[in-house]
């Protein structure tokens, strides 16, 4: 397990408590958000609206869990937003109502031992507001209306500390993410692959679809549709992932097949084993 890097001004060993125990997603999907959006931010900005965390929250969701079709909990309802199920005025209820207080509980765990549960989110507000201009501040301080989460102000020491540590910061919070994903889905292969988006290398792909189209060229071999059996000339062969990369999460030459690109648009991201009958 990574080990993130002392402070003596700050409190990391809260830091490294922060994604423990975790029941679903949020405390993953906050933490990953501020982690991504803070070295994009200057000193003076360090100010995240709840509109913004909501947004940032559920594009850190979107690829695990719509793309790759990843459980991120039973409990957990990020997915059903992003399905379009959860209609939006749920929305902030549901990821902001507890995440952004309970965050911050490893930096109070003193003051908030034996509290009972009803008052533990009013107790971390007055205590983050009252430490954060103390030597040794939390992560980030709430600001809430009506008992109304409106903003987080992330403190400047904490923001100076990520960026400097954030290859290693990062790493950490990747694994216990990944981690969590891999609980909840015992059956998924490569889930470290499936956390973001990836910058796709097109090596491999393009070397397979060369391979083929050189072997039609050569009159070696007839090269016929994976989907339809229909034989292929050179130039309209392209390269599919037979077993999705969603799915596994790589681009090795066992799983790549020839197609033609009207074909591979149509099987997207499905099992071949569902798909309906392709034709033409």
């Amino acid at each position: 397990m990574i080990k993130i890097p002392k402070d003596e001004q700050l409190n990391t060993e809260a830091l490294g408590e922060l994604l423990l125990e975790t029941q679903n997603s949020y405390k993953h999907l906050l933490f990953g958000f501020l982690l991504q959006e803070l070295p994009r931010r200057s000193a003076t900005n360090l100010l995240f609206t709840a509109a913004e965390l909501q947004a940032g929250m559920l594009k850190i969701a979107e690829f695990p869990a719509m793309k790759c079709h990843l459980s991120l909990g039973v409990r957990d309802q990020t997915k059903a937003i992003l399905g379009g199920t959860k209609i939006s005025l749920t929305i902030e209820n549901e990821l902001l109502r507890w995440v952004p207080y309970r965050l911050l509980r490893p930096f109070f765990r003193e003051q908030l031992k034996n509290k009972p549960e009803q008052i533990i989110n009013q107790s971390i507000l007055s205590l983050a507001n009252q430490g954060f201009n103390e030597s040794n501040p939390p992560l980030y301080r709430l600001n809430v209306i009506n008992q109304k989460l409106k903003s987080i102000e992330v403190h400047k020491s904490w923001q100076d500390y990520l960026v400097n540590h954030l290859e290693i910061i990062d790493g950490w919070r990747r694994w216990h993410w990944a981690t969590y994903l891999q609980r909840r889905n015992p059956s998924a292969l490569n889930v470290m692959q499936k956390l973001e988006k990836p910058t796709r290398q097109t090596h491999e792909l393009n070397k397979m679809r060369a391979i083929w189209r050189d072997m039609v060229k050569l009159n070696t071999e007839i090269i016929s549709c994976t989907y339809s059996n229909i034989p292929l000339a050179g130039e309209e062969i392209v390269v599919d992932h037979y077993l999705p990369w969603s799915y596994l999460g790589h681009d090795q030459s066992w799983n790549l097949c020839p197609t033609i690109q009207s074909l591979n648009s149509k099987k997207s991201d499905r099992l071949p084993l569902v798909l309906a009958p392709i034709e033409f």
